[in-house]
């Protein structure tokens, strides 16, 4: 994949507060539901009746004064997506207890990934696609037809403090129509948003690849991750991701650090991790998820902490 695609969060980010999403048509991240078989989040993305997904994010708090980060759990996020006249279109994020809507006219990169917007306070707020452009996800040309994953920011300009979340979302199989036999290689992308202590506040988005190999007789997954980069650079490290049991096309492992280290020329130790995913698709086309590890970069001063949240998205 294009190593380019990265990001290095530096400004003050705060939500504003609008939008009302009341007469939305839900669907959630959490259980199957039933859809036309040719159906695909670009297809609903494109319908001008507002679809919202809702689901979770991983998380992450910084603290400036105390120059601490802490993994702050799952948090639960809607995000509505609704295609206008023309190009046009409308993304509604609701998470950390704000919402703010987003339309094309708020690209703000070449690539199309990145939507923000300066407040009136001066603050900005942001919603990334990690793999695809937004306009792509209104016109069904994106990269993957079932998921999207992105990453959100709210910093509160009153408190020391900024959150960082990251997700996935779409249209899960249903329980039906998961395999009940055979294997399968999923093959994709992969982002990972890191902080570590001493790195002037700055939280590093840098994008990889993951491999996911499914046996859907024993209903056993595992994989790995690793080749990540982005314009400073590359991450040395390669994560494997624990076999373990899918449960109806939900699944949930751990992370180990098969080589490399968490920056050029340093040493890492992973202290706790956590990755979990689902499959995609109206007949387990796609599989995504989020991530999330502790660990303690050895290159850097002092040893520092570093803490680090991601999502994955692959496709047979």
């Amino acid at each position: 994949m294009d190593k380019s695609v990265s990001l290095i969060f530096v400004v003050p980010i705060l939500f504003l507060a609008a939008c009302n999403t009341s007469d939305v048509s839900e669907s959630t991240l959490e259980s199957g539901f039933s859809y036309a078989a040719d159906q695909t989040i670009s297809t609903a993305a494109a319908s001008t009746t507002p679809t919202s997904y809702t689901g979770t994010l991983e998380t992450i708090v910084r603290d400036y004064d105390a120059d601490t980060q802490t993994p702050s759990g799952q948090k639960s996020v809607s995000l509505r997506l609704e295609k206008g006249s023309g190009d046009s279109f409308v993304a509604v994020i609701d998470a950390f207890g704000r919402s703010t809507q987003f339309t094309q006219l708020d690209i703000s990169n070449t690539s199309g990934t990145l939507l923000e917007k300066t407040l009136d306070d001066g603050s900005l707020v942001f919603l990334l696609n990690h793999y695809d452009a937004w306009a792509n996800s209104f016109s069904g040309q994106s990269n993957y037809k079932y998921v999207v994953s992105y990453s959100t920011s709210l910093t509160d300009s009153a408190v020391s403090r900024r959150d960082v979340g990251v997700g996935v979302t779409g249209l899960l199989t249903p329980v039906e129509n998961l395999p009940q036999t055979g294997e399968a290689s999923f093959q994709g992308d992969a982002v990972l948003v890191s902080y570590a202590t001493g790195t002037e506040n700055n939280f590093t988005l840098a994008s990889g690849d993951v491999t996911l190999n499914a046996d859907f007789g024993s209903s056993q997954i595992s994989g790995s991750m690793g080749n990540f980069g982005n314009s400073n650079g590359s991450l040395p490290a390669s994560f494997g991701i624990r076999p373990t049991t899918m449960s109806n096309g939900t699944f949930q492992s751990t992370l180990d650090l098969t080589s490399g280290a968490l920056t050029t020329g340093g040493s890492a130790a992973i202290s706790s991790s956590n990755l979990q995913g689902a499959i995609y698709g109206n007949a387990a086309q796609e599989l995504a998820g989020t991530f999330t590890f502790e660990g303690t970069d050895t290159n850097a001063p002092g040893g520092e902490n570093m803490s680090a949240i991601g999502t994955f998205a692959a496709k047979q």
